[in-house]
């Protein structure tokens, strides 16, 4: 039974896990906080700091290269990148440690990131991003009430065709 629900949301999590969430993962100050790092993962196991996932590491630098065009800006924003996750330069000190575990994120960058403007402005634009899937459970909506066994029997493409066109 436990495999089965892990599976499932395995596979959920395949679907739905996109680079620009690994990169707004790594860009929340809050995931570097000695709070967060010495708390239990879940299953019991240790937690480690964001960037130092493999997975996450491919699809943050993949959606960092798709946000970033410019080759020299990319080079800067990587370097700044390092010193967030190493608690390097403006990062390191005292007040900017501390308020990652209370503060917002995006409070957290407008007090404390403005030095490295580059990394500065992608996390804004990131994690300004909201999550919601009210878009997608619209969308499901109005798919199962097109594609209602009851009331028809669309092939699911001529359905899913249908649904874009509402």
């Amino acid at each position: 039974m436990y495999q089965a629900v892990e599976n499932l949301a395995m596979t959920r999590w395949d679907k739905t896990n996109l680079p620009l969430h690994s990169l707004a993962y790594v860009l929340t100050p809050y995931y570097y906080s000695e709070s967060w790092l010495i708390s239990s993962a879940p299953g019991g196991g240790k937690r480690k700091k964001p960037h130092a996932d493999p997975d996450i590491q491919k699809a943050y630098l993949d959606a960092l290269d798709r946000a970033v065009g410019d080759s020299k800006e990319a080079f800067m924003v990587r370097q700044q990148l390092s010193d967030f996750v190493s608690g390097r330069g403006a990062f390191a000190c005292s007040q900017a440690i501390e308020d990652r575990e209370t503060m917002a994120a995006l409070s957290w960058w407008n007090l404390y990131g403005v030095t490295t403007s580059e990394l500065y402005n992608l996390a804004i634009r990131v994690l300004s991003q909201s999550v919601r899937t009210s878009y997608v459970e619209r969308e499901l909506s109005t798919f199962w009430y097109i594609h209602n066994v009851k009331r028809n029997k669309l092939n699911s493409n001529r359905a899913d065709s249908l649904v874009y066109v509402h």
